[in-house]
C-alpha cells in the first residue's frame, strides 16, 4: 500500500515543481527514528523559489486518534516539514475520515488500497500545500486558514459523490456513458474548487 501511494503520488507530481521522496528506510532528524514514510518537497525543481516540506505518513492498520497524533508530530519535526498528509486504507481510516479529512496536523484521506481514488490523492495533496503555504506567509501573525477551511465540506462533498457514483458502477459490473461522464465532472468540479480555494489564499496573502 505504501509504495503503491508513492508511485501514485510520483506519477501525479511529475508535471509540477514539486517532488516526492521515498523516507520510510531512513533515519530523520530525530536520532533512530524513521517516522515519515515520504516527504513531498514544494517548488523542489525550480531553483530560485522557496521549498516547503509535507511530510506523507501512509497507514493500512487502525490506529487511536492519539496515537495518530503523536506519531504525526513525530513525523513532522523527525521530517522537518510544514504539514503532514496522512493517507489511510478504507479499513484502517478513523470514523468521519473518508474522503478526506481537515486536522491541526494536517490532512488525512482514506482510499481503496487496491484502486486508490486519483481525485482524493491529488486533493489531499494540493489541500495539504495550501495550508503550508498560508502558515509559512502569515508566520509571525498566525496563519489564516478559514480560506481553505470554508471550502473543505464542498470538496468532501463532491468526493463523496464520486465515491458513491464508482460504487454504483462496481455494483453492476458496467459502466454507461452518462456515469462516466457525471463521474468526470465531479473530478472537474473538485479540481475547480481546489482552484477557487487557491485563488482565495493568494488573494489573502497579497492583501496582508
Amino acid at each position: 500500500f505504501e509504495s503503491r501511494i508513492i508511485a501514485e503520488y510520483t506519477e501525479l507530481l511529475r508535471a509540477t515543481d514539486d517532488s516526492i521522496e521515498a523516507t520510510g528506510g531512513i533515519v530523520g532528524a530525530i536520532a533512530d527514528s524513521k517516522k515519515g514514510d515520504a516527504v513531498i518537497v514544494l517548488n523542489a525543481k525550480d531553483g530560485s523559489a522557496q521549498t516547503q516540506r509535507i511530510v506523507v505518513e501512509v497507514k493500512d492498520k487502525s490506529m487511536t486518534i492519539p496515537s495518530i497524533e503523536k506519531e504525526l508530530a513525530e513525523a513532522k519535526e523527525n521530517r522537518k516539514a510544514d504539514v503532514a498528509l496522512m493517507v489511510f486504507s478504507e479499513a484502517a481510516a478513523p470514523a468521519g475520515t473518508a474522503p478526506f479529512q481537515s486536522t491541526r496536523y494536517g490532512i488525512f484521506c482514506a482510499v481503496d488500497p487496491e484502486a486508490p481514488d486519483l481525485a482524493v490523492l491529488e486533493a489531499g495533496y494540493r489541500l495539504a500545500k495550501l495550508i503550508a503555504r498560508v502558515m509559512r506567509r502569515t508566520e509571525g501573525s498566525g496563519a489564516d486558514l478559514s480560506a481553505v477551511k470554508d471550502a473543505i465540506e464542498t470538496v468532501r462533498s463532491r468526493l463523496d459523490a464520486v465515491k458513491e457514483i464508482k460504487k454504483t458502477l462496481t455494483a453492476i459490473d458496467s459502466t454507461t456513458e452518462k456515469a462516466r461522464d457525471e463521474l468526470d465532472a465531479l473530478r472537474a468540479a473538485v479540481a475547480a474548487e481546489i482552484d477557487r480555494i487557491e485563488e482565495q489564499v493568494r488573494a489573502s496573502v497579497a492583501a496582508k
